[in-house]
C-alpha cells in the first residue's frame, strides 16, 4: 500500500507544478474555465506530461467521485491523450474544462451521433456562458 501511495504522488506531483501556472494567460485567454484547468492548459503542457495528468486527474475522480470513475473511458491513456488534442485542436474548445472534453470524449468511444455530441457541446458553451456571466456580474 505504501508503494502505491508514493507511486501516484510521484506521478501527480508534476501536474500540481503545472497547475499553479494556472492562472497565467495564453494568447487571449487563461487556462482555467470555471475554476478548472482548460484546453489552454492543455495545449502548453509538454506532451510527456499529458499522460501523467490524465492519471491524476483519473486518480482524483476515484478519490472525490467514487460513483463517477465507472465513466471514466475505458481505453489506454495514450488514447485519451490524443483524442484531447484532437477535440482541443478546435479553438472554440479550448474553453472547455478537461473534465468536460473527457465527458465528450467518453460519449465519442460510447458511440454516441455527431448530432449528441453536438447538443452537448451546446448544453456546455450555455452553461459556460452563463456561469461565467454572472459571475462577472457579481464581481462589479
Amino acid at each position: 500500500m505504501k508503494r502505491l501511495t508514493w507511486l501516484l504522488i510521484v506521478l501527480v506531483m508534476p501536474c500540481f507544478s503545472q497547475a499553479n501556472q494556472s492562472q497565467q494567460t495564453v494568447g487571449s485567454g487563461t487556462q482555467q474555465t470555471l475554476g478548472e484547468l482548460n484546453g489552454r492548459f492543455w495545449q502548453v503542457i509538454p506532451s510527456s506530461q499529458k499522460a501523467t495528468f490524465i492519471v491524476g486527474f483519473a486518480e482524483g475522480m476515484g478519490f472525490a467521485r467514487p460513483e463517477q470513475v465507472k465513466d471514466f473511458p475505458t481505453v489506454p491513456y495514450g488514447d485519451i491523450v490524443q483524442g484531447l488534442d484532437r477535440f482541443y485542436g478546435e479553438a472554440e474548445n479550448l474553453v472547455f474544462p478537461v473534465g468536460y472534453a473527457l465527458q465528450i470524449f467518453t460519449m465519442k468511444l460510447n458511440g454516441a451521433t455527431q448530432s449528441e455530441i453536438d447538443k452537448k457541446l451546446i448544453e456546455y458553451r450555455t452553461f459556460i456562458r452563463d456561469v461565467e456571466g454572472g459571475l462577472k456580474r457579481l464581481r462589479q
